[in-house]
């Protein structure tokens, strides 16, 4: 094996055993390369910073769990990548939120009576058939679709495959669109 793959190797094994220094050095090592991804994706000096913060927080500590990868970087990239995604369906989920409020805050500034109430009972029909579902369906889709969690996120929470997760958002999603048909066009997805 060439030195640089020997060092990198090294230098992770330390990072897993909890070496300040070794974390230091991948660290500042992939920072550039990580960054600039993540900002060819997202295009928000603040939001990248803030999200490889996070992701290097999070990267250390689950350090014990990650295997001694071949190519560091290429380790690191693909799972960046990953908190891209659900860095930006996040966001995707907030701006579909502040989209649908402001539609609503106009509603009631412009002095239309009407659209209110109807929001209100559709917003009421929409809670009776989520009610209607059971408890862990519920939950499930109360994490993904309005906490905005990914859904490695919840089955590592609930400890479930993600097959599972994905089933039960599946189930849940078509039995509240089948109930409310004519409601919420926009918002049930």
């Amino acid at each position: 094996m060439n030195k640089d793959i020997l060092e990198e190797r090294d230098d992770w094994a330390g990072f897993q055993r909890g070496m300040a220094s070794a974390y230091q050095q991948i660290y500042e090592k992939h920072w550039d390369k990580l960054f600039n991804y993540s900002y060819q994706v997202i295009q928000d000096y603040d939001d990248c910073k803030d999200l490889l913060q996070e992701y290097f927080t999070q990267l250390w500590q689950n350090r014990a769990s990650f295997p001694v990868p071949d190519n560091t970087e290429a380790f690191l990239m693909s799972l960046l990548k990953y908190r891209v995604i659900d860095f930006l369906r996040k966001k995707h989920v907030r701006e579909k939120h502040t989209i649908l409020f402001k539609a609503m805050q106009h509603s009631l500034e412009s002095g239309d009576a009407y659209e209110p109430i109807l929001f209100k009972e559709e917003l009421e029909k929409f809670n009776h058939c989520f009610s209607q579902l059971p408890e862990q369906l519920r939950t499930v889709f109360r994490l993904h679709y309005i906490e905005a969690l990914s859904v490695d996120e919840i089955a590592f929470a609930s400890s479930k495959s993600k097959q599972t997760i994905r089933n039960q958002l599946n189930i849940a999603a078509n039995r509240l669109k089948s109930q409310l048909k004519n409601s919420f066009p926009t918002m049930l997805l």
